[in-house]
């Protein structure tokens, strides 16, 4: 049964850090009083408690905390602390000269305020659907925040971020970020999503929809983040049959063609579908339409002259 617990606690660690070194420290009971010192990567399991008079960093690490610690934290000089706390840290982290601090996330049980002596950095990490208000106030508190590979949640919009210590937070974006707006969200607010936004980012934007023909994107303008209107050219998206797998090649092959800028200055699926309907790329059988009046004539002509 022991090994059984310590290879499902191996795998835990390398799900949760995959870079973990050896996985080897397992709190496995509660710890009252005196000093504890941690010199590699550890695991506090839920329902443990951990009240210390201290507990030490002895070098760089990675911690995953599910428990309750009511001790302070010190980190050593120079050194590399990494967090990913879903339990309760009542004391405070005492960060030595030149360490490094992160704290990740990845869900809203991880969203989690530590009291740090220090800046330290936020790091939402293949995060799904976790609050941007809350994510945000982490990002104030700590005053760097990464999105790395994960999607946040805006209840609402506009939320500037700013360090307890009155410097403005950078927000670096990595990977491919997700956005989920609001319904209700107002494109013409002119109020920017993010501020103080770096990095070279895919952003795919979900929730609010500005229309069938069109499209919200995001641009990094003066280090903000703005969400604009822009139409949208994926015919296959706004079709969703032949049509416009059809359309989306022509595209690919001849992007000035006539009747794709008839298409893109349809403002609504009426323009666009009154467009398709006179088209003959898209009604081939228009082209038969002079043969068969014209069949129709001659048939009626023999009628009448009585040809057999």
């Amino acid at each position: 049964m022991r090994r059984a617990i310590v290879a499902l606690f191996a795998v835990i660690c390398g799900i949760l850090f995959p870079h973990f070194a050896s996985c080897a420290d397992y709190v496995s009971g509660d710890v009252y009083g005196g000093l504890v010192h941690f010199d590699q990567d550890v695991y506090i399991p839920k329902d443990v408690v951990v009240a210390a008079d201290a507990v030490y960093a002895d070098s760089s690490l990675n911690m995953v905390n599910t428990a309750f610690i009511r001790s302070d934290i010190y980190v050593c000089d120079n050194c590399d602390f990494r967090i990913q706390n879903s339990g309760n840290i009542s004391g405070s982290i005492h960060l030595g000269n030149g360490a490094v601090m992160t704290q990740i996330v990845r869900s809203d049980a991880d969203v989690t305020f530590l009291d740090v002596d220090a800046p330290y950095i936020v790091l939402a990490d293949g995060a799904n659907d976790v609050s941007w208000n809350d994510l945000s106030l982490l990002g104030a508190n700590a005053g760097t925040l990464v999105l790395r590979d994960s999607g946040v949640v805006f209840s609402n919009t506009g939320l500037a971020l700013t360090y307890k210590g009155g410097q403005t937070s950078k927000i670096f974006l990595d990977g491919v970020i997700t956005l989920r707006l609001p319904q209700d969200y107002c494109v013409h607010s002119g109020i920017p999503l993010m501020r103080n936004v770096y990095g070279a980012v895919d952003i795919v934007i979900t929730g609010a929809s500005p229309g069938e023909l069109f499209a919200y994107v995001a641009k990094i303008e003066n280090d903000d983040l703005y969400v604009k209107t822009v139409r949208e050219t994926d015919y296959y998206k706004i079709l969703g049959d032949e049509r416009g797998y059809f359309l989306n090649l022509v595209r690919e092959n001849y992007p000035d063609d006539a009747l794709l800028r008839r298409l893109d200055s349809a403002q609504n699926m009426t323009e666009l579908n009154a467009i398709m309907s006179r088209s003959i790329a898209l009604n081939p059988m228009m082209l038969a339409q002079p043969m068969l009046v014209l069949d129709k004539f001659m048939s009626a002509d023999m009628a009448v002259s009585g040809v057999c």
